[in-house]
C-alpha cells in the first residue's frame, strides 16, 4: 500500500514535481516518504519516517537536483517506520522504490546474506534492490538484472528503478499491483495510478501482469517478462481534479459535502430520463437463469455490499452470499457458472478483492466491478464494469465513495427485478423517482452538521460506544461503529439490533452510549424493544429516525437525530450522513487527522 512516482525529463529539473507527485500519492500510505534524483551520475537521496510535508521542509533546506528521479510514500507492511526503511532503497548502482510484497524475501534474504551482502533495513525492498545489485555485480546488464530478479521473487508487486550509469532511463515492473506509463512532451512518467500523473499528462499506458516498460525522455518500450517487445494502447483519461479544501478544514468534512452532487451525477449516469430507463444495456444475459449472486468486498464496501443483499434478495428474490474478501478464497467455496459475482472495491486495487475477482475469472463465472476509477486492475479484470462516478475523494475513510456505492447497488437490484417481470411499470417508476430526490434529501439531512457536532461534544468524555440496528439499518450501523473506530480510535461496536441480548449487553452499564439507528419501517418496533432493552441496563440512547419513530421513543432517549421519511432504498444512504458527521466531529474534538488517521491507507494493496 505504497505509491510511486518517476520522471525522466530532457531539459528540465524533475525534483519538485517528483516531490509534488507523492503528495498526490499519500491515500496510499502516509508513514514514510522520500525521493531520488541523478545529477552528475551521483544519486541525491532525500527519505524520512513522516508524511510528505515533512520531506517538503527538508527539501526547502536541502534541495536536490536531475533530469530525472523517482520518489515514494509508503503504508509499512515489513519493517516500522524508520530512515532505514523508507524509500527509495539505494544500492551502490541503483534507486529503487517499491510497491507491494515480495512472499518469498526472507529466503532470498538468507542467500544474499551468504554472498555477503548486509541489510540495514527489515524491508523486503531493500532485498529486492538488492538483489538487482547482486545481479549487476555479476555484470549483466540493467534490464536483464532487473528481468531476472522479477522471475525469482514471488509476490503481488510493482517496482521502478533508475541507476547512477544509467542516468537517463527509469525500468518499471508490474505484477499484481498498478503501474501505468505517462507520455509527454520530451519527458515521460511513471505512476501508481492516473490520479499521480494526471497533472503531468492524461496519455497514459496502463502495464499488465508480467510486464516490463523502459522509458526515456524521449520514448518508451514495453516487454514482457522474456523480453519480448508490445504493442501497448495508449489511452486517454480523464479525472474529476481535487480542487483542495476550499472553504472547509478537511477533504473529509468537503466530501461530505459533496455527496448530493455526487450522488446526482452517479444517478444520472445509470438514468435515462427522457426514455425513464437504466442504461444497463450491456448485460446481455438473463437474470432467471441466476442461481446465486456473490458479492465480495471488504472494509466500507463490504457494508455497501451487506445493504446490497437486503435489497437483491427481497427485490430479485435471488439467493444472496456476501463474503470479505480476503476469508472468500480460502474456504473453498462451491460455485456454479450460473452464479454472478459482484466485486466492491472504491479504487479498483483491493488486493483481496482483486486476488478473489481473479480466482472466479478462472472459473468462468460472470463479474461485475463496481469501482470508483473504472481503469483500474478490477475495472480491466471483470466482465462488467459499473462506475460509482463519485469523483476524487482523498480522505482515508470513505463517504460519498459508500453512498455512491449504494446508489449502483440500488439501481442494479432495480433493474433486475424489472429485468425479471417482478415489477411493474408504475413501481419501478415509482422507485426511481424515490431515488432521484435522493440528492435533495441528502442535503437536507446535512442541516443536521451543527446538531451532530453538539452531540460529539456530549459523549466526547466516553471511551466506548455501540451501534445497533435491524435489518438495512444493520449494516449502516457497522459502517457508523467503522468510522468511529477509523477516525477516533475508540472501541465501537456495531451488531444486529436482535444480538444485544445475546451476550454484548453486558457491555453496557450507566452512560454507554448506545448509538440506535431505527429507520420507521416494519422492524421498527422490534427495534424499539432492543432500545428499551439497552435503556434499562442504564445505556445511553442515541436515536437516529424519523419524526414519528422520535415521538414514539424520546422518553427513553438522551439524544435524538431526526431524519425525513425514508423509504427500504434511500434509508440506508439518509442515516448514513449523520453517522459520518458524528464520526467527523467526535475526532476533530479529539485532535485526531482526520484525513490520514493512523495506521491507515486508502488503496489497500497488499493482503
Amino acid at each position: 500500500m505504497c505509491g510511486i512516482i518517476g520522471i525522466v525529463s530532457n531539459y528540465q529539473d524533475v525534483s519538485e514535481r517528483v516531490l509534488h507527485s507523492i503528495a498526490r500519492l499519500e491515500y496510499r500510505g502516509y508513514d514514510s516518504a522520500g525521493i531520488a534524483t541523478i545529477f552528475s551520475n551521483s544519486f541525491n537521496l532525500l527519505k524520512l519516517a513522516g508524511k510528505v510535508k515533512d520531506l517538503k521542509a527538508v527539501f526547502k533546506k536541502n534541495p536536490t537536483r536531475g533530469r530525472i528521479g523517482i520518489g515514494h510514500t509508503r503504508w509499512a507492511t515489513h519493517g516500522a517506520p524508520s530512515y532505514e526503511n523508507a524509500h527509495p532503497m539505494v544500492t551502490k548502482d541503483i534507486a529503487l522504490v517499491h510497491n507491494g510484497i515480495i512472499e518469498n524475501y526472507m529466503e532470498i534474504k538468507e542467500e544474499l546474506r551468504e554472498q555477503n551482502y548486509e541489510f540495514s533495513g527489515d524491508t523486503d525492498t531493500e532485498v529486492l534492490a538488492t538483489l538487482i545489485q547482486s545481479y549487476i555485480d555479476q555484470k549483466q546488464p540493467l534490464d536483464r538484472a532487473i528481468r531476472n530478479a522479477a522471475d525469482r521473487c514471488r509476490g503481488l508487486y510493482a517496482f521502478i528503478v533508475i541507476s547512477s550509469h544509467d542516468p537517463n532511463r527509469i525500468i518499471g515492473v508490474k505484477k499484481g499491483l498498478p503501474l501505468a506509463v505517462g507520455i509527454g512532451e520530451n519527458e515521460m512518467y511513471f505512476g501508481s495510478d492516473a490520479y499521480a500523473l494526471f497533472p503531468l499528462t492524461n496519455k497514459l499506458i496502463y502495464l499488465n501482469d508480467d510486464e516490463i516498460a523502459i522509458i526515456t525522455s524521449r520514448e518508451y518500450k514495453v516487454c514482457d517478462i522474456k523480453g519480448n517487445e508490445l504493442n501497448k494502447e495508449i489511452k486517454k483519461v480523464s479525472i474529476q481534479e481535487v480542487s483542495g479544501k476550499e472553504e472547509f478544514e478537511h477533504y473529509m468534512l468537503k466530501e461530505i459535502y459533496e455527496q448530493p452532487s455526487a450522488i446526482a451525477r452517479c444517478f444520472d449516469h445509470y438514468y435515462d430520463s427522457n426514455k425513464k430507463e437504466l442504461l444497463f444495456k450491456a448485460m446481455d444475459f438473463n437474470w432467471n437463469e441466476v442461481k446465486k449472486v456473490y458479492i465480495i468486498a471488504c472494509g466500507t464496501s463490504y457494508y455497501a455490499g451487506a445493504v446490497a443483499k437486503y435489497w437483491l434478495e427481497q427485490k430479485t428474490k435471488i439467493n444472496v452470499e456476501i463474503d470479505i474478501a480476503s476469508e472468500f478464497r480460502y474456504r473453498e467455496p462451491v460455485l456454479d457458472t450460473k452464479d454472478v459475482f459482484i466485486f466492491i472495491s472504491q479504487s479498483g486495487e483491493t488486493a483481496d478483492t482483486l486476488a478473489a475477482l481473479k480466482m472466479v475469472k478462472e472459473k468462468g463465472i460472470k463479474t461485475f466491478a463496481v469501482v470508483n476509477v473504472e481503469e483500474s486492475s478490477m475495472g480491466n479484470l471483470a466482465d462488467f464494469v459499473l462506475p460509482i462516478c463519485a469523483g476524487s475523494e482523498i480522505g482515508v475513510a470513505s463517504t460519498k465513495a459508500f453512498t455512491c456505492q449504494l446508489i449502483v447497488l440500488s439501481l442494479l437490484s432495480l433493474y433486475i427485478s424489472y429485468a425479471k417481470g417482478l415489477l411493474s411499470n408504475i413501481e419501478f417508476e415509482k422507485k426511481l423517482l424515490k431515488l432521484h430526490e435522493t440528492p435533495g434529501k441528502v442535503k437536507e439531512t446535512l442541516n443536521l452538521d451543527k446538531n451532530v457536532k453538539t452531540l460529539a461534544e456530549s459523549i466526547l468524555h466516553l471511551n466506548n460506544i455501540i451501534y445497533i440496528g435491524r435489518g438495512i439499518a444493520y449494516p449502516i450501523a457497522l459502517e457508523g461503529a467503522l468510522k468511529i473506530k477509523e477516525l477516533s480510535y475508540l472501541p465501537a461496536l456495531g451488531m444486529p439490533a436482535g444480538e444485544l441480548k445475546h451476550g454484548p449487553i453486558a457491555l453496557i452499564e450507566n452512560n454507554t452510549p448506545v448509538c440506535v439507528i431505527a429507520p420507521n419501517d416494519k422492524l421498527f418496533a422490534k427495534t424499539a424493544s432492543n432500545l428499551q432493552e439497552a435503556y434499562a441496563r442504564g445505556g445511553k440512547i442515541i436515536l437516529f429516525s424519523d419524526k414519528n419513530g422520535i415521538e414514539q421513543l424520546k422518553n427513553f432517549c438522551f439524544k435524538t437525530v431526526e431524519l425525513p421519511e425514508a423509504d427500504d432504498f434511500t434509508a440506508p444512504l439518509l442515516y448514513t450522513i449523520p453517522l459520518q458527521m458524528l464520526a467527523y466531529h467526535f475526532a476533530v474534538l479529539k485532535g485526531n487527522d482526520v484525513d490520514q488517521p493512523r495506521n491507515l491507507a486508502k488503496s489497500v494493496t497488499v493482503e
